[in-house]
């Protein structure tokens, strides 16, 4: 493999990363914000 093979897959491989994280969170908050009807308690406004 050249390096560029190498350093694209390694680009993907990041992209993939970010976007776990960022559905991991995304997911966090919508089950937080179907536990509690309440944005307060939830933690999304402050108190």
């Amino acid at each position: 493999m050249s390096a560029e093979t190498i350093q694209i897959k390694h680009e993907e491989s990041l992209v993939q990363l970010i976007w776990a994280l960022f559905s991991a969170l995304l997911g966090e908050a919508l089950r937080r914000s179907r536990a509690t009807a309440d944005p307060i308690e939830s933690g999304f406004l402050p108190s």
